[in-house]
């Protein structure tokens, strides 16, 4: 009951269209093909991007019926609005979460249980968490959204003080 009340009528309607017939998904799966292509010759011809945000105003140029519309993909519109050098960055953010978690689960194995089991499985977890929210990144924009940059950071928080 509290979702609904909270839940403004435009995330509603949205979400009505999970149960659209398959030619309306089908559209949709392709205009998010359209997006994807136009996104990256949007990078090509700007390099290090359109700006944080722009986006939107951006797309119609390259495809005018997406005028407005968003990218649908964390990936493209990182590319598109941050360039080469804030894709690098989120890239190497990313590399560095999976390599930390891996490094804490190997320290993991120099501890007696239970605290060895407790932190090889909460690295377990955290990194099928990170990889699934990875993948939803690939059909909605998530770059500007907190919790991703928080599970991002949080592996470096849960890896333990360095070693001497």
């Amino acid at each position: 009951m509290g979702f609904l009340y909270l839940a403004d009528e435009t995330f509603l309607g949205r979400a009505s269209t999970i149960t659209a017939s398959e030619e309306k998904r089908d559209t949709s799966a392709q205009s998010r093909i359209v997006l994807a292509k136009a996104g990256l010759q949007m990078w090509s011809d700007h390099p290090l991007g359109v700006g944080p945000g722009n986006f939107y105003q951006t797309i119609g140029r390259y495809v005018p019926e997406y005028a407005g519309k968003d990218a649908h993909n964390t990936y493209v519109r990182c590319l598109t609005e941050l360039g080469i050098v804030g894709f690098g960055v989120f890239t190497l953010m990313i590399l560095s979460a999976f390599l930390t978690l891996r490094q804490t689960a190997r320290r993991a194995e120099e501890l007696l249980e239970p605290e060895r089991s407790q932190i090889t499985i909460l690295a377990y977890g955290m990194t099928c968490c990170l990889t699934t929210m990875l993948a939803c990144c690939l059909t909605v924009s998530l770059i500007y959204a907190e919790f991703v940059w928080c599970f991002l950071m949080l592996p470096s928080a849960c890896s333990g003080p360095p070693r001497t």
